[in-house]
């Protein structure tokens, strides 16, 4: 007799995905309620400010000396999807790496799917530093949290599968109407400057890579033939 796969297994990259971002958040958590100085010293080193990407510790602005703890922190834009603010942030960030995750990793293998999450992640912060590098705009606000990584599943689960139907806030949409969805409100929002606490640009920029990642290649294939 065959057996089966479960649908709902979760594969390595999940399952460590999952793991390290819920560990962080736990520890995070923790000293947000017992040491303030501990949590914002973990915020202002582990998230992404732009300013302290770029800021190259020369002392020429005091103020932005003052708010980054060294200089050139070029790992941010990695660490700072592993930090998540709050429990419902963590936690529909977690739903969605599941929900999505599962399937493409199911697909495409642990390893590919691995480096198409990074790769979306890492992009989508490294978006939100050139916004604010050319805007001026946002240069020492802190970014934290996984949504443009998992922006970038939706993204690639909509292309995969575009008529499967997905639920937004308990409305049925299939996933290719979706992704345009999600597209057209973060755009909406980061021009209009609505709901300034989430980052709509990293939004944005995970759907960027993520459509760099799946379609990049062939489009400048195009290009170069013309």
């Amino acid at each position: 007799m065959r057996r089966l796969s479960n649908p709902l297994a979760m594969g390595g990259a999940v399952q460590y995905l999952l793991s390290a971002n819920l560990a962080v958040f736990a520890v995070l958590y923790w000293f947000q309620l017992q040491n303030v100085g501990a949590y914002a010293w973990l915020i202002r080193t582990f998230g992404l400010i732009p300013a302290c990407i770029t800021y190259a510790g020369s002392g020429l602005n005091p103020w932005i000396e003052q708010q980054c703890l060294y200089a050139y922190q070029i790992w941010q834009p990695f660490t700072y999807m592993f930090l998540h603010g709050g429990v419902w942030h963590v936690g529909f960030n977690m739903l969605a790496l599941w929900m999505f995750g599962t399937v493409l990793e199911r697909v495409w293998g642990m390893r590919r799917f691995f480096k198409y999450y990074l790769f979306c992640g890492v992009g989508a912060g490294l978006t939100v530093v050139l916004v604010a590098e050319l805007t001026g705009s946002g240069a020492l606000v802190p970014t934290i949290g996984a949504s443009g990584a998992v922006l970038g599943l939706l993204l690639a689960f909509g292309k995969l599968f575009p008529d499967n139907i997905i639920y937004l806030y308990f409305i049925p949409v299939k996933a290719r109407y979706a992704v345009w969805i999600f597209g057209a409100f973060s755009l909406y929002f980061a021009v209009s400057g609505s709901f300034a606490g989430i980052s709509h640009v990293g939004h944005l920029g995970g759907l960027l890579f993520g459509w760099i990642y799946m379609d990049g290649r062939r489009w400048w294939s195009r290009f170069v033939r013309r």
